[in-house]
């Protein structure tokens, strides 16, 4: 190795100095000469065989030159007059997300534990890389960590949502690399951010009784009036004072004039004709929210899978008969989800074996007439809804729970509730397994969690040694 290539730390990559340059055998970085690579007998200038701008002080894009130059030798596919671009390397990032999806992230064999991975992706393939193609992705190493920094500030990212981002965008690189539509991996020159926190998944947090009937209570708080105001730059406080003040015998005029408000404003209040919270109908997102936590503990299903279910899906003509606490018989039914719906994009079977889930769904069927395509899970007039997370968080924030994935709480974790119940009642990994749907066991283990009431009696039991 060269004296030159010791000191930069990087085999093959030099400088072609001018005369006159007073960097010789100094910092590269540090003179405006052009970059150079070396591999195997052949030596070119990375700019012109790169038919690129390869910035002189800028060491990562001349790496990444430099890696596509030895990649080409080593393929025996080099051409000294410079670089031949890779089949399908004009095909862009949001392109190839689906065939990823298709061949890596959904593989039976090496199962993604990611919950939010369609999110993820969604939002690579929305951004300014999933519209750049995949060879000025490959010279562009820069620009990916520039999004990742600016959009970590602007979603206030913490170093392991950072880092998860890294990881997808590496193993779309890699995978394009793979299929030779690419290069070479950009995000190769680009490491990953420190982290000691613990990723909320794996931290032990369980939701009891206690903690299901605080989630159950509070929905009842999402029904309240649909309130409908005048465009008066109003609030219902302020509103609620008006009243007051002119049942105490203030003028009208008067009170009109201290809010800067239309005397007939005051008059609409008063009467009750605006402003009049009785008027309004209730909203009903808290009877919504109510069964979907139930079904959320019942039968684990995802979100995603959740909102998307419908009556059709329910196979009504097979009910299972079961008996609850009490003797009393209730019908047991299975939601038969296609693999479209799924995460695993197969086709999956789920349980409603608890009497109180499977009422509010025979509730459904007759509410929403039998209607085959009404939503179970969606409004209550069988409409789908695209997402229920400012209804979660108001639920769990009215519980008196701290949530949030550094807390280890979120809905999914009424997910891994489910689970946990499963195996602590059957004392069957697999059968837990199979009722999570999980392609490895590993997975369910990742969402066991034991109460503490559990590992008490399992302390208590021990027996101490000989003193």
């Amino acid at each position: 190795m060269r004296p030159s290539e010791q000191r930069r730390g990087v085999r093959g990559l030099d400088k072609a100095h001018t005369r006159g340059c007073k960097n010789v055998g100094g910092d590269f970085v540090k003179c405006d000469c052009a970059w150079r690579g070396r591999h195997k007998g052949h030596r070119v200038i990375l700019a012109k065989w790169a038919d690129k701008e390869v910035k002189p002080r800028d060491k990562e894009a001349a790496e990444i030159v430099l890696r596509r130059m030895q990649k080409a030798i080593d393929d025996h596919e080099f051409d000294p007059a410079g670089e031949r671009p890779a089949p399908g390397t004009g095909q862009r990032l949001s392109d190839l997300i689906p065939d990823w999806t298709e061949q890596v992230a959904e593989n039976p064999d090496k199962p993604l534990a990611d919950g939010g991975l369609a999110d993820s992706l969604n939002v690579i393939s929305t951004s300014k890389l999933g519209a750049m193609t995949l060879a000025a992705l490959a010279t562009a190493p820069t620009t990916i960590k520039e999004w990742l920094d600016t959009t970590g500030t602007k979603r206030h990212w913490k170093p392991r949502t950072w880092n998860a981002y890294h990881q997808k965008l590496f193993a779309l690189c890699k995978f394009a690399v793979a299929k030779k539509r690419m290069s070479v991996n950009p995000l190769l020159s680009i490491d990953t951010k420190p982290t000691d926190d613990i990723p909320a998944l794996f931290q032990d947090v369980r939701l009891d009784d206690g903690i299901e009937a605080k989630l159950l209570v509070a929905c009842d708080a999402l029904n309240r009036p649909k309130f409908k105001p005048t465009r008066s730059p109003l609030t219902m406080v302020q509103a609620d004072e008006i009243r007051a003040r002119v049942k105490a015998g203030e003028k009208q005029t008067a009170v009109a004039l201290r809010f800067q408000i239309k005397p007939s404003t005051v008059n609409g209040i008063v009467k009750g004709y605006t402003w009049n919270p009785a008027k309004y109908p209730l909203s009903q997102r808290g009877t919504e929210m109510r069964r979907r936590v139930i079904a959320a503990f019942d039968t684990g299903m995802r979100a995603g899978e959740m909102l998307h279910v419908q009556l059709s899906h329910v196979m009504w003509k097979r009910p299972e008969p079961l008996t609850d606490e009490q003797g009393k018989p209730f019908n047991g039914y299975e939601i038969r989800l296609p693999p479209e719906l799924t995460k695993g994009r197969r086709y999956a079977t789920i349980f409603v074996g608890t009497a109180r889930l499977s009422r509010e769904l025979e509730a459904r069927r007759f509410a929403l007439k039998n209607d085959p395509d009404a939503y179970l899970f969606g409004t209550e007039k069988g409409k789908r809804v695209k997402g229920i997370k400012r209804q979660w968080n108001e639920i769990f924030t009215r519980a008196g729970l701290k949530w949030g994935r550094d807390e280890g709480l979120v809905w999914h974790s009424l997910r891994a509730e489910y689970i946990s119940r499963i195996a602590e009642t059957t004392k069957d990994p697999v059968l837990a397994q199979q009722l999570a749907r999980h392609q490895s066991i590993k997975t369910t283990q990742g969402y066991f969690r034991t109460g503490l009431d559990r590992k008490w009696k399992a302390v208590s039991g021990l027996k101490g040694g000989h003193s």
